[in-house]
């Protein structure tokens, strides 16, 4: 009887809390791969391809005494996106362009530990995100942003350096479907439609009037601290959609509490390039 109660007190729940660790780590795995996998459909022109994912919604039990922990996964709350605005040169002046948002562009995978606090790893505008009640959202993969800049600097700043920018905006037509229990959820996109934009001065682009990219997420937080971690020329901004706060902003993060809307703008002096590809998926269910 000692050994049981030992067992069930001690030994089994750091079994499980083990047991559901591996999970979240499989599932970031399995959640990055599909990312990795998006980005070189798009970058192989390979249109009409069709890729598969799947999603351990289970953890590994103890039995006899301790069950599988499930999940489920979701589409990304109503009104996530991200968007690019810029304006453009014509004979009668500027006129603001809009490429996106692009809606839908994400699921999250929640996982309900019994002996761990409970997670959610998500696909979010391209970007691969942890997330704990409590805690600050990470990302475990990073979106396809990239900046080049020159060495030089303008008194204080170095705004003024940016030569080129890209970024990949996914796309997809449907949402992930809802599944739940323990086992996989097995998730099927195919690529539609490659739509590459590439602007720049020389081509119409307004050098007066930054790019702005505009991102709507629950994981408001997480895009905040990509920015701010690397030496960009330009500051990120958050707002919080009603009835978010702020902490959708700054965390900590709390599930299903609303979106933030990141913005960062992008001064498009000196920019040589302006480059979005959007990459339209359709998804559903095997």
């Amino acid at each position: 009887m000692t050994y049981i109660a030992t067992y069930l007190s001690t030994t089994l729940p750091n079994q499980m809390q083990v047991n559901d660790l591996n999970h979240e780590l499989q599932v970031e795995n399995q959640v990055g791969n599909l990312q990795a996998d998006l980005v070189v459909a798009t970058e192989s022109d390979a249109v009409g391809a069709q890729l598969s994912q799947p999603i351990s919604l289970g953890s590994a039990g103890a039995p006899p005494f301790a069950a599988q922990d499930s999940g489920w996964t979701s589409a990304l709350p109503q009104g996530s996106g991200m968007g690019v605005t810029y304006k453009a040169l014509g004979t009668n002046g500027s006129v603001s362009i809009a490429i996106g948002p692009a809606p839908g562009a994400g699921f999250a995978a929640h996982l309900r530990n019994t002996y761990a606090p409970s997670a959610e790893v998500a696909f979010d505008q391209g970007a691969v995100v942890f997330a704990q009640s409590g805690g600050t959202p990470i990302f475990v993969d990073a979106p396809q942003i990239q900046l080049t800049t020159l060495n030089a600097t303008h008194g204080a700043k170095s705004w003024e350096n940016v030569t080129q920018v890209s970024i990949w905006v996914p796309e997809f037509v449907g949402h992930v479907p809802g599944d739940s229990g323990i086992s996989p959820a097995d998730i099927s996109f195919q690529l539609l439609a490659i739509q590459p934009a590439t602007i720049s001065a020389a081509t119409g682009l307004s050098t007066s009037t930054p790019i702005n990219f505009t991102i709507t997420s629950p994981y408001a937080a997480a895009w905040m601290t990509f920015v701010n971690q690397h030496s960009w020329p330009f500051t990120a901004t958050c707002t919080p959609i009603t009835p978010a706060t702020t902490a959708v902003c700054v965390g900590p993060y709390i599930y299903n509490v609303g979106l933030g809307k990141v913005t960062f703008s992008v001064p498009a002096t000196n920019l040589h390039t302006l480059t979005v590809v959007t990459a339209v998926f359709a998804v559903s269910q095997i």
